[in-house]
């Protein structure tokens, strides 16, 4: 295939352009973070993680089992709002999801409530 001059110069052009748009494009999240939605998000997001600081203070006037539920449930609470509220400082070879509480803490928190209601 033969391409002429005016051609490859507008192919280079085009790829230029593409790859410029790639570089401008911001995120939708950090789009949604700069906005006043997620600033007010981030603010729940501080309010959770501190209602789960207070039920883990909760868990430390109990005994046994009690305590380590409460403990378990205050830290998977404060985790889940500590991510929400640190949203803006995500760097780019960072997922949001690094910072949230994983599956395997989830259900941990399930069986140590399923214990208490035996």
């Amino acid at each position: 295939m033969k391409l002429s001059k005016r051609r490859l110069k507008r192919i280079i052009k085009e790829e230029r352009k593409k790859l410029q748009e790639e570089i401008d494009r911001v995120s939708e999240l950090n789009e949604f973070v700069g906005s006043r939605g997620g600033k007010k998000l981030m603010q729940e997001g501080s309010r959770v993680s501190s209602a789960g600081r207070n039920i883990g203070a909760l868990g430390h006037d109990q005994t046994g089992a009690m305590r380590r539920t409460l403990t378990e449930i205050g830290t998977f609470i404060e985790n889940l709002g500590s991510s929400l509220e640190n949203l803006n400082s995500i760097s780019e070879d960072m997922s949001a999801t690094d910072s949230l509480p994983t599956v395997a803490e989830f259900k941990k928190m399930i069986k140590e409530i399923q214990r208490l209601e035996k």
